[in-house]
């Protein structure tokens, strides 16, 4: 016991004063409690003399609804964490995140305890919002981004996963129209041919693997898989991809070659393979800065009238911690399919902005739009002579909320809008998809 009186001191002195200044024993009155300001003020003090003990038997002395819950959560947070109890940490800084997210001391103290525990991707999620901050002194800056290249550079297995249910107003992104024409003349659609509503579960499941080849070169082996199955199982879908190749890193940057390969099946049936080359990386353009990039070619092959031929596809992504909670992202891509038939080859400009930001109550809300131009090589003979053009406009919003946690997953509600302008009637389409989906929470 000994060992908290130097601490406590202070404290006993002023109830001895108390006693010694009361009336007469008859009518004294017994002495007042210490409050819980008092107690949680002599924590911070041992807690800054590195007494965590000490620090954790005033905390005790607190009553529970006394106080007040922010300092409470981030003392015992700071306890734990200079115990190594990495969980109970995440578990306080959390807490305070939650109710307000604009504290980047504590989400630096968050990401901390996420790397300790071997968190990598929930730990530099939390870093790079955290270099945001405005007013982030030079050296917290420095050290942040000495953990995010740590944690670049000892990533070995990398697993992330997601399952959706998914009402969809047209699965098969098809017109809405009865009639067209054709050849001159118009001609009365079939059910098949027009859109088609359904609610899909939606299943996606990636991994990687990074072997150690030197310090800064690994070999890097991915496999991702993704399904939706509907009741009506012909416009049920899996994707299968796999990448491998080696992975080259420089001080703010990395390269990954690699070759790739995607087998697509639809209803059941193959209904396309390819395979070719990517070469892809990233950038530390500035603390709060990312840039990525991507180009690749494939040798592709469908099982239909479609044939053979060949894709190419370029992506440039910026991404931007904007403030304490928000993220700001911006993409371009460009694509471009070869096939044998002219008429069924294109090319296509994608463009698109989002942001993400968190709010007090645990509430995450992110979303953007998104432009699609895609023209066709030759017209089609049913059309005329009109060479085929489609613009889509997208846009797309989410929540969650990340007080609600089921073992590291939350709840989240996407709700997607597409609209598909053609100058071929036939290929118009509208459709509207909510996902109801968990998440590995951050």
């Amino acid at each position: 016991m000994h060992k908290y009186m130097g601490l406590l001191a202070p404290l006993f002195l002023a109830l001895v004063l108390i006693e010694a200044t009361a009336p007469a024993r008859a009518q004294q009155q017994p002495p007042p409690a210490l409050t819980a300001e008092a107690l949680i003020e002599a924590a911070r003090a041992a807690l800054a003399q590195g007494a965590l003990d000490d620090a954790e038997f005033l905390l005790e002395g607190v009553e529970p609804d006394e106080g007040n819950i922010d300092d409470l959560d981030f003392l015992h947070g700071s306890i734990a964490l200079n115990r190594g109890e990495w969980q109970t940490a995440i578990k306080r800084f959390r807490a305070m995140l939650v109710r307000n997210p604009d504290l980047p001391r504590v989400r630096l103290d968050l990401a901390l305890a996420h790397f300790q525990a071997g968190e990598d991707g929930r730990a530099a999620h939390h870093f790079r919002l955290a270099l945001g901050a405005r007013d982030l002194p030079p050296v917290v800056r420095t050290r942040a981004l000495v953990f995010l290249d740590r944690i670049r550079r000892r990533k070995t297995w990398s697993i992330t996963g997601s399952v959706a249910l998914s009402p969809d107003s047209n699965i098969n992104n098809a017109t809405s129209a009865t009639e067209v024409d054709l050849f001159g003349l118009p001609a009365q659609l079939s059910e098949d041919a027009r859109e088609t509503s359904g609610v899909g579960l939606s299943v996606n499941l990636n991994g990687g693997y990074e072997a150690r080849l030197s310090p800064d070169t690994r070999f890097r082996t991915s496999a991702g898989l993704s399904t939706r199955t509907y009741r009506d199982s012909q416009f049920n879908e899996r994707i299968l991809n796999l990448r491998a190749g080696p992975r080259f890193l420089f001080e703010k940057f990395d390269l990954r070659p690699e070759v790739t390969t995607r087998v697509r099946d639809l209803g059941g049936d193959l209904y396309s393979r390819s395979a070719g080359l990517e070469l892809s990386g990233n950038w530390l353009l500035a603390p709060s800065w990312r840039m990525n990039a991507a180009v690749g070619g494939e040798r592709v092959s469908y099982e239909t009238f479609l044939g053979a031929g060949h894709t190419f596809s370029a992506d440039l992504g910026l991404s931007h911690a904007l403030g304490r909670a928000t993220e700001v992202r911006a993409d371009a891509a460009f694509r471009r399919e070869s096939l044998d038939d002219d008429a069924y080859s294109w090319r296509e400009h994608i463009f698109g902005v989002s942001a993400t930001r968190e709010l007090p109550r645990g509430f995450v809300v992110g979303g953007g739009p998104l432009y699609r131009w895609r023209e066709y090589g030759a017209p089609l003979p049913a059309f005329g002579s009109e060479v085929r053009r489609d613009r889509t406009l997208g846009a797309r919003i989410t929540v969650s909320n990340r007080r609600i946690d089921w073992f590291g997953f939350s709840p989240r509600i996407t709700l997607r809008h597409e609209r598909r302008d053609s100058n071929l009637d036939l290929y118009d389409y509208r459709r509207t998809v909510g996902e109801f989906s968990l998440i590995l929470t951050f």
